[in-house]
C-alpha cells in the first residue's frame, strides 16, 4: 500500500503559498492605491506600524503558549 504521509507536508505547503499570496497580493494594491493618490510615505509609514504591531502582537502571544506549554 502506498504511504500518503505526503499529503500533509503538500497540504501545509498550499497553505502557507496561498496565505503569503493573499498577503502580497494585498499589500501590493493597497501600495497602488496610495501611490495613485500620491501618498506613498503614508503607506510606508502605515505599512511599517502595522508591521511593528503585529509582530509585536505574535511575540507576546508566542510567549504566553510557550509559557503555558512549559
Amino acid at each position: 500500500m502506498m504511504s500518503r504521509r505526503w499529503w500533509v507536508p503538500a497540504l501545509v505547503a498550499l497553505a502557507i503559498l496561498l496565505l503569503a499570496g493573499r498577503i502580497l497580493s494585498a499589500w501590493y494594491v493597497d501600495y497602488q492605491w496610495y501611490a495613485v493618490h500620491g501618498a506613498t510615505r503614508l503607506w510606508w509609514a502605515r505599512a511599517v506600524d502595522l508591521g511593528l504591531l503585529r509582530g509585536a502582537a505574535f511575540l507576546v502571544v508566542a510567549l504566553f503558549a510557550f509559557a503555558n506549554l512549559f
